[in-house]
């Protein structure tokens, strides 16, 4: 076995008699709850190498987060491993509205006993929290209303319910993607000046009562069990360690965080 799949396994401490669905829903919410998604590397302009063990270093030794295509290829990594038949997909994130967007979202596609799943651990705050089987169905997780849906058995959404309406998170077919075809996505996605990632900082952690999110100069918190949500501004470097070190648990420097709450300051000019 790939030494670097087996540190990040023995993170997630499975329990031996554990096996099938419930072992990769095991698997999933461990992995939301220890590992931040991060788009700081992004913003602070890192070189981010997508093989096995550069990841690992910055998810698991390292404590830096990071995002879709480096959660869902460790994921799917150590779901093979472990004798899963997986494959990575790719889709449109569509949150600005746009349904033409780009393929700029990796999950991982699941088999199992003859049926299709959704295993995401890379969407952020909006990450499922188990593994959606391919159909049209509707998911609860705490406070949080999500649901797939199937159109004709070929394309698929998934969404979030809201009390003001749905928010499209992305949309996808079963095309093939290739890890070349994933490569190409990910430079996109943390190089080119557009990006939303080279753009905003996006931190977020989802644990099994409340999930933390920080959004450009604003850090929030749900509260899942009572339904509340709080605010805060970051209105200085020092403020922005704070939250990433302490609050997300992040491995970054006081230098690193004034350098990203600068050019979010920028940014927000």
């Amino acid at each position: 076995m790939n030494s670097s799949i087996q540190h990040y396994l023995s993170h997630l401490a499975i329990p031996p008699d554990l096996d099938g669905l419930a072992r990769v829903n095991y698997m999933v919410k461990k992995h939301l709850s220890l590992f931040a998604f991060s788009s700081t590397n992004v913003v602070l302009e890192r070189d981010l190498p997508l093989d096995i063990d550069a990841i690992v270093e910055r998810l698991v030794e390292r404590k830096q987060g990071g995002y879709c295509f480096e959660h869902n290829k460790l994921m799917q990594f150590a779901l093979e491993h472990l004798g899963y038949q997986v494959r990575p997909i790719l889709a449109r994130v569509l949150l600005n509205g746009n349904e033409y967007n780009r393929r700029s979202h990796r999950f991982t596609l699941l088999t199992w006993q003859g049926k299709n799943y959704i295993v995401d651990v890379g969407f952020g705050i909006g990450s499922p929290q188990e593994a959606m089987v391919l159909e049209s169905r509707d998911y609860h997780w705490q406070d949080s209303h999500v649901r797939l849906r199937a159109i004709e058995g070929q394309d698929y959404r998934v969404e979030k319910m809201e009390d003001d309406g749905i928010v499209t998170f992305y949309r996808f077919d079963l095309s093939e993607a290739t890890e070349d075809d994933c490569e190409a996505s990910h430079y996109y996605t943390h190089k080119f000046p557009q990006s939303n990632f080279v753009n905003n900082l996006v931190i977020s952690k989802i644990h099994a009562n409340k999930r933390q999110l920080v959004r450009r100069l604003e850090v929030f918190e749900y509260d899942d069990l009572n339904g509340s949500e709080t605010s805060t501004a970051i209105t200085s470097a020092e403020q922005m360690h704070q939250v990433i070190s302490q609050q997300l648990e992040l491995n970054f420097s006081l230098q690193d965080a004034k350098q990203v709450f600068e050019h979010q300051l920028q940014r927000a000019e």
